[in-house]
């Protein structure tokens, strides 16, 4: 009997396979020849004169150009192939601790197209905080041509790692389960052989008949003044039978032998001997 393999046992192999695959993305990831540039604005979003110490303006800001009409427009804007969604993924937006500055980063997979998407939602952004809050913003630094080739961070590898992980425990749970599934129907056809009996129906129209009793229905037996053995039986209806049994059962065989064959020389014949005739001398019949 094969023994089941259990779920769980597809976790070590999982954990060993996203390990491998977190990895290799980390290290070989841009030979791979994929790769994602970051292009950074940055934005100041008030004036030198109206700059407080314990003053917290620069996230308020940060949420408020952190919207999809902002985001709209830049697409709109750059005639990008994508929606406010696609764009979210790839754009921060960074409020710098104890200072008015914003930091509008972007990642893209194209270094233009990174760099035109940080510049044009700073300049959005610059708009939108001097209308509603009438502040002196300004963009303090551009991103063109300044995008970089990004590394690879721990968290993108431990994103794929993990996939990799989830991927391998699927499928690998689901290959024992089939492999478990075929094992119980060999097991269940083995079983199935081993306990197969050949079953006879019992025919309750035909009489059973029992030899061990002929004995008993003999009623006398007797030798008769031939000396044959005669045995009388007892039938169904207690009718009296009689059988003769011949002890001479080689009668016939004893009778052949009494039956001879002549040769004739003259021809080559065989003739049969019916009974020896007695001799006579010359004289003694009379034709």
């Amino acid at each position: 009997m094969k023994k089941k393999e259990s779920v769980f046992s597809v976790i070590p192999k999982a954990l060993v396979f996203g390990l491998i695959i977190g990895i290799g993305f980390y290290f070989l990831f841009d030979k791979f020849g994929i790769k994602t540039y970051k292009a950074q604005s940055k934005i100041l979003t008030t004036s030198n004169e109206k700059i407080k110490d314990d003053d917290k303006t620069a996230y308020t800001y940060a949420e408020t150009v952190n919207s999809n009409a902002i985001k709209k427009r830049v697409i709109e804007n750059l005639k990008l192939d994508m929606d406010p969604g696609e764009l979210d993924k790839k754009i921060q937006i960074q409020a710098i601790a104890n200072t008015h500055i914003l930091n509008i980063n972007v990642k893209d997979s194209i270094k233009l197209r990174a760099e035109d998407i940080a510049d044009e939602y700073a300049e959005i952004t610059v708009a939108v905080i001097n209308q509603l809050y009438k502040a002196d913003a300004v963009v303090i630094d551009k991103a063109y041509p300044n995008a970089s080739l990004a590394k690879t961070s721990e968290k993108d590898s431990l994103k794929v790692g993990l996939a990799a992980f989830i991927t391998y425990f699927i499928f690998g749970s689901l290959v024992v389960s089939i492999r478990n599934s075929k094992n119980n129907d060999e097991e269940e056809y083995v079983e199935e052989k081993e306990i197969r009996k050949v079953v006879f129906t019992k025919d309750d129209d035909k009489e059973e008949y029992d030899y061990e009793n002929d004995y008993d229905n003999v009623k006398e037996s007797y030798i008769n003044e031939d000396g044959n053995l005669v045995q009388e039986y007892y039938d169904d209806e207690d009718n009296e039978l009689s059988q003769d049994i011949n002890s001479n059962e080689d009668l016939s065989a004893e009778e052949d032998e009494d039956f001879r064959l002549y040769q004739n020389k003259e021809n080559n014949k065989d003739y049969t001997i019916i009974a020896d005739m007695p001799k006579y001398d010359d004289g003694d019949l009379d034709v």
